[in-house]
């Protein structure tokens, strides 16, 4: 089955609540919360309500705050979930440096209850088919310096859907239009 490729998580009609607090009536809201319901998520969502708009990520000359972080985190997470039908436990990857999409990507898979495989981004091809296979991974996130590598492996492995994301994407509109 080849791979859906998805170069835009930004899910029409799914908006994520305004506070790390139960959504508003007719908000949507990720069905599993995972590992964010305990102790780390009491932890973020009380940095997200004691500092939301103060600066969480720094990267490329812009910031993002607790608050926008959360909402990205949230926003991705229902993407997962009622997109691409991710399940509590299923394996997600994360291919990417340290850059502001990683930790966004992250609290959504954790959101969801989903298992995170951390990639290294400077993987070859015959790298990736072992990584991804032994760990039974059926989706990935992928930075698009390093997603070369992946479409030459992705037919070999179990995965089904790709989200692609650019060093820029979380910088801005007008920064991003530069960047990428």
């Amino acid at each position: 089955v080849a791979p859906s490729i998805h170069t835009d998580p930004q899910a029409p009609g799914l908006v994520p609540p305004p506070s790390p607090t139960a959504p508003a009536a007719g908000e949507t809201q990720p069905v599993h919360c995972g590992a964010v319901d305990g102790l780390l998520g009491a932890m973020l969502a009380t940095t997200v309500k004691k500092f939301g708009d103060h600066e969480a990520f720094v990267a490329f000359g812009s910031s993002m705050t607790y608050d926008k972080f959360w909402k990205k985190s949230r926003k991705l997470a229902i993407f997962l979930q009622k997109k691409l039908g991710l399940k509590k436990d299923d394996r997600i990857a994360l291919m990417m440096p340290n850059i502001m999409q990683y930790p966004i990507a992250l609290f959504a898979s954790w959101m969801c209850g989903l298992v995170v495989v951390n990639v290294n981004p400077l993987y070859t091809a015959p790298e990736l088919v072992k990584q991804l296979r032994d760990s039974d991974v059926a989706t990935i996130i992928v930075l698009a310096n390093f997603a070369h590598e992946l479409q030459h492996a992705v037919s070999e492995t179990r995965v089904r859907n790709v989200i692609v994301t650019e060093v820029g994407d979380a910088c801005g509109l007008i920064k991003s239009f530069f960047i990428n």
